[in-house]
């Protein structure tokens, strides 16, 4: 038994042992530790006498817990003792997230620092601080001083993220990876969001979308894109005042063009109001281009959260005037406008202590309301063109469907009114023909040329009754159709047809067979006036659940840039026929070698 408990004993001193010599052997530091408001270098030092110094909590920002720094400037002296740490070498100190630019010393020694702590300061709100400790500097028989100097240029500053920890510094620099890894990945898919939405915006704006209420949301997407990527944490390291200066004036435009698009969007007049407030926030967001004190800084900020709480309630205002009005889009701009309000007073809440700020990895509850935001009002600008593109299709077919039913009034007025007073008067000419004397022959011979010149003209005649509105549309199939009119165009044109159309399956719907037939005609008639060709190929083919029509010829044909720039109305026509229709057009054309036009139909 006793020799029991005395391995016992041994493999407890060996594993504490062990543990001591080779495991994870950290200092954790929270708790409340002297804090001053205000700038000496002389604090770094250790013999500075802080007797007469405040405490604060650690984790936690200073002005949660009361204090004030009128130049935006405080200090840490945390002493702690090292003796834990001792035999460990490669040590770091890891202080989380700080607001917003630091410098730390260790025991009255620079080890570090982020950002620019001077009057073109520059921030590092979102970088993990994790500074090395040279060996050196380490005493572990005596008081250690760590000493913080912090810039914060808003009103949530300090160390107010997470416990202070010392150890083993690529143990530290692990724990920071996983962390900015995790913020990484979020911004990532935010910056691809965002990217995305602009790219959607460039893109219908290169489709000849020029609606200003689109350019308006192009303008919002680019602002707020360009801000986020010089926010991130890859532009940490090369930040310069110049691109910090770059988000201030970026941050600053956003309620200004957001309020320009909502305006834009309703089609609401801008009042005086709205125009006092907009150029307000243009001149703050200017202001802060030029050098400020930190003191000037967060006034111009205050100014700018007043300002841009008006915007929050002008844009609720206007949301619920176009939901009065019943504009299609008006709940779902509300739900993105009510999502980024939130935002925007968490935000201003946060910065000035009004609430703690609470983080998810590196992000707050604000950053989270403008992608929802974004989607909202992005579906509503989708909506609205989609619901635009419907209207013109409506319109488009109601303008063919009229056209057609002007054609065949056209027609049957050319044909039952002029066709037959033509028709009369050649029947009246061949009567009176009849009453001239035989030897007459002179008069004869006008009289007979007279009469076929009506006749020419009732023929002309009838050929452009046919061509504006056939009357066997109703009566033939679409084969026949095909056959006849390709059988008129080579007796009228002297041009080669040459047709291979198969038997048609299945009933085709009139409206169908109308379109392929204007469309037919339509190429048929290019294929005259423009193309030089002499042979045409004309195939017309029923797949499974489709019509395919072909019209090939062997003219000079076109290059298809250039068509694409110069688009006649016929061509227009035809695919606008084409697309009604549930089908598409393809025109290829070689230049000296033809020219092939497409159709697929759903049937």
């Amino acid at each position: 038994m006793l020799l029991g408990r005395q391995h016992s004993l041994i493999l407890f001193f060996f594993l504490f042992s062990y543990n001591i010599c080779f495991g994870e052997s950290r200092i954790t530091i929270s708790g409340e530790h002297k804090f001053s408001a205000g700038d000496n270098l002389d604090w770094a030092l250790p013999s500075y006498d802080d007797t007469g110094w405040q405490k604060i909590k650690i984790p936690g920002s200073w002005q949660s817990q009361g204090i004030k720094s009128d130049n935006g400037m405080g200090w840490y002296r945390i002493r702690f003792d090292a003796r834990s740490l001792a035999g460990q070498r490669d040590l770091g100190v890891f202080l989380g997230k700080i607001g917003d630019a630091d410098e730390v010393f260790f025991n009255g020694v620079k080890i570090g620092g982020e950002g620019v702590i001077d009057k073109g300061f520059v921030e590092a709100t979102y970088k993990q601080r994790l500074y090395r400790i040279p060996q050196n500097l380490i005493m572990y028989g005596q008081e250690n001083l760590l000493a913080v100097r912090v810039l914060n240029t808003y009103l949530g500053g300090g160390i107010n993220e997470s416990n202070i920890v010392m150890g083993n510094y690529n143990d530290l620099l692990a724990d920071k990876m996983i962390y900015e890894q995790r913020r990484s990945d979020i911004n990532t898919a935010f910056l691809t969001f965002y990217t995305v939405f602009f790219i959607f915006c460039v893109l219908m704006y290169l489709s000849g979308v020029r609606d200003s209420g689109y350019q308006a949301f192009t303008l919002v997407a680019l602002i707020y894109l360009l801000g986020y990527l010089l926010s991130m944490d890859f532009f940490c390291e090369l930040r310069s005042v110049i691109i910090q200066k770059m988000i201030f004036v970026l941050t600053s435009l956003l309620p200004a063009s957001f309020m320009f698009f909502l305006k834009k969007a309703f089609r609401e007049k801008f009042s005086l109001y709205d125009k006092v407030v907009l150029t307000l926030i243009i001149l703050l967001s200017l202001i802060i281009v030029f050098p400020l004190s930190l003191k000037m800084h967060r006034f111009i900020v205050f100014l700018w959260s007043i300002f841009t709480l008006q915007v929050v309630f002008l844009s609720l205002y206007y949301l619920v005037k176009a939901i009065v009005r019943r504009h299609p889009e008006a709940y779902i701009y509300l739900i993105g406008v009510v999502f980024l309000s939130l935002g925007v007073i968490y935000w201003i809440a946060e910065n000035f202590a009004v609430i703690s700020p609470y983080d998810i990895y590196g992000f707050s509850f604000a950053d989270f309301t403008m992608p929802v935001a974004m989607l909202c009002f992005v579906y509503a600008v989708d909506r609205r063109f989609a619901a635009t593109v419907r209207t013109l299709k409506v319109f488009a077919d109601k303008i063919l469907v009229s056209q057609e039913e002007e054609r065949k009034r056209i027609s049957m007025d050319l044909h039952d009114g002029i066709g037959q007073s033509l028709m009369s008067i050649k029947l009246r000419l061949q009567m009176y023909d009849a009453t001239i004397p035989a030897e007459n022959t002179e008069g004869r011979e006008a009289v007979k040329n007279i009469i076929q010149n009506v006749s020419s003209t009732i023929q002309e005649l009838r050929d452009i009754s046919m061509n504006i509105r056939p009357s066997f549309i109703e009566n033939m199939s679409l084969s026949e159709i095909i056959n006849w009119y390709g059988e008129q165009f080579a007796r009228k044109t002297g041009i080669a047809v040459k047709t291979d159309v198969g038997s048609m399956t299945g009933q085709i719907p009139d409206k169908t067979k109308e379109g392929l037939f204007r469309i037919f005609q339509e190429a048929l008639g290019n294929v005259m006036k423009h193309s030089g060709a002499s042979l045409v190929k004309i195939s017309l083919s029923q797949g499974s659940g489709f019509l395919l029509l072909s019209v090939e010829d062997n003219g000079k044909g076109f290059d298809l840039s250039e068509m694409n720039r110069k688009t006649g109305l016929g061509l227009y026509t035809m695919k606008e026929r084409a697309e009604l229709l549930g089908g598409f057009l393809e025109i290829d054309g070689i230049p000296e070698k033809g020219t092939v036009i497409k159709v697929r139909i759903p049937v």
